[in-house]
C-alpha cells in the first residue's frame, strides 16, 4: 500500500456521463460529494489513537491510509468544478452535507458519549463505512461495463479509487482492534454507518434532479426502471451477503477474497500513478 499521485483531467465532461442515465449519473455525483466529506471524517478519526498504536506494520498503515484518503477527497473535489460548470452549486450543497455531519451529527453523538467514547464511535463508523467502500469497490471491477462509455480519466478515477479501498479495507477495522474489540460497538456502527450512506446518497440524487437544467423529462420512467435493474442485479445479492459478515463476531475484512482486484489493475494502468 502507497501513496500514489495522479494524473486525471475531467474537461469536457457530458452532463450525463453514466450510461447517459439521469439516475446512474447522479448517484455518481452525489458520491463526489459524499466522498470528500467522509474522507475528512476517516482522517480525522483515525488520528487520535496514532500515538498509542504499537505495531509498526499497523502505524504505518495507517499513515498511509491518511495519505490514500486525502488524495481522494482532493481528486473528488477537483470534480466539483466539472459540477459547477454543469450549473450545480456545489459549495452551497458540499457545505450543507459538512455542516450536517460535523456540527449536527458527530457534535451530538460526542455531547451525548463524551469526547473517548465518542472517538472510539467515529473510528467504528469508518471501519463500517470502509466495509461498504470495498463492497462497491468489487461491484466496480466485476461490473466493467457500465463504465466502458465513460471518458478514459473517470473511468480511470472510479477505479482507482475503488482499487485504493480494496487496498486498505482493513486498516481501520484493525486499528479499531486494537483500541476497542466490542462486538457491539461494531454492530452498531454498521448500523449507523447505513442510514448516513443511503440518507445522504439519496439526498444527494434528489439534489442534483431537482437542479439538473438538463433533464430530458420524457427520459426520467426508463432511465429509473434502468437504474433500478442495476442496483437489483445479481452483484446486489453479493453486495448483501458480504454486508452481514460484517455482524459476525470473528469477521475481519481479508476473509473477502478481492484484493487481486487491486494489484491487477495498477499493474495494468501505470500511466495514471508513481
Amino acid at each position: 500500500m502507497k501513496i500514489r499521485k495522479t494524473k486525471f483531467n475531467f474537461d469536457n465532461t457530458p452532463n450525463h456521463y453514466l450510461r447517459g442515465n439521469l439516475f446512474s449519473t447522479h448517484f455518481v455525483n452525489s458520491l463526489h460529494i459524499i466522498f470528500p466529506v467522509g474522507e475528512h471524517f476517516f482522517i480525522k478519526s483515525v488520528k487520535p489513537f496514532m500515538a498509542n498504536i504499537k505495531e509498526e506494520q499497523l502505524k504505518k498503515d495507517v499513515s498511509n491510509f491518511i495519505g490514500q484518503e486525502a488524495t481522494h477527497a482532493f481528486q473528488h473535489e477537483k470534480f466539483w468544478k466539472i459540477l459547477q460548470n454543469q450549473g450545480f452549486d456545489i459549495e452551497k450543497y458540499s457545505k450543507f452535507i459538512d455542516y450536517l455531519s460535523n456540527n449536527i451529527i458527530v457534535k451530538n453523538y460526542t455531547k451525548l458519549l463524551g469526547k473517548e467514547k465518542a472517538q472510539k464511535f467515529s473510528l467504528a463508523i469508518t471501519a463500517a463505512l470502509e466495509h461498504y467502500t470495498a463492497m462497491l469497490a468489487e461491484v466496480v471491477f466485476e461490473h466493467e461495463e457500465n463504465w466502458e462509455q465513460l471518458p478514459d480519466d473517470i473511468r480511470n478515477l472510479i477505479k482507482w479509487h475503488a482499487a485504493e479501498e480494496i487496498e486498505h479495507k482493513s486498516v481501520a477495522f484493525d486499528l479499531l482492534n486494537s483500541v476497542d474489540k466490542s462486538f457491539a460497538l461494531r454492530s452498531f456502527s454498521m448500523l449507523m454507518a447505513t442510514n448516513l450512506l443511503f440518507g445522504y446518497s439519496l439526498m444527494g440524487i434528489s439534489y442534483f434532479i431537482i437542479n439538473d437544467s438538463k433533464i430530458n423529462h420524457k427520459k426520467i420512467p426508463l432511465d429509473f426502471i434502468d437504474f433500478v435493474k442495476t442496483i437489483a442485479s445479481p452483484s446486489f445479492k453479493k453486495f448483501a451477503s458480504q454486508w452481514v459478515l460484517f455482524f459476525k463476531r470473528d469477521f475481519h475484512p481479508s476473509q473477502i477474497d478481492n484484493m487481486h482486484f487491486a494489484e491487477n489493475y495498477f499493474k495494468e494502468n501505470p500511466q495514471y500513478y508513481k
